[in-house]
């Protein structure tokens, strides 16, 4: 199974080629001790990437170094772009920064998703027929979440959904 979508965490880190190295020996532990299954570890050629692999080699998951970063991805291609996002950086998109836009300035962290292609992939699944309720689940345009500096040891963080105007049959019932 591979993921429609790309999906990608972000973690910074003062030595993130270490703390790659670090999740080696994590997933090598957990993979001897807990897996029966035939998932292995694979480092990959095209770059200091690893990739967590099931027992007919599909990539399940992927991790390696990205820009001084700990990036962790569905796909050696989504670490490529994140790469490569100097030449189409998430930051200079519209629905991006619309999502971001409504975050607090002094977050720690941040997390993003953009529903559009999970739509699509659900209207592609549909094979043209009617999929009732989509209507409705399109209107859900992204989501946001951030977190904030502990004050008086309470975690703060707020998430928000962005939603567009929906696209219905009906007619004044």
């Amino acid at each position: 199974f591979n993921f429609p979508f790309d999906l990608a965490a972000l973690v910074d880190s003062s030595d993130a080629t270490r703390t790659a190295g670090s999740l080696d020996k994590i997933f090598s532990a957990l993979i001897s001790a807990y897996d029966k299954s035939g998932t292995q570890l694979q480092p990959m050629n095209r770059a200091p990437y690893t990739a967590l692999l099931d027992k007919q080699n599909n990539i399940r998951l992927t991790y390696g170094a990205v820009n001084n970063r700990l990036v962790i991805g569905s796909t050696p291609d989504t670490l490529d772009a994140i790469g490569a996002a100097s030449k189409s950086p998430l930051s200079a998109d519209p629905t991006f920064k619309e999502a971001t836009g409504v975050l607090a300035a002094d977050r720690l962290s941040t997390g993003y998703f953009n529903f559009s292609a999970l739509w699509n992939l659900v209207a592609a699944l549909s094979g043209g027929q009617t999929c009732t309720g989509c209507n409705y689940l399109t209107a859900f345009k992204w989501l946001s979440i951030d977190s904030q500096a502990p004050a008086n040891g309470l975690q703060k963080g707020s998430m928000h959904i962005g939603l567009q105007p929906v696209k219905t049959d009906l007619v004044n019932q």
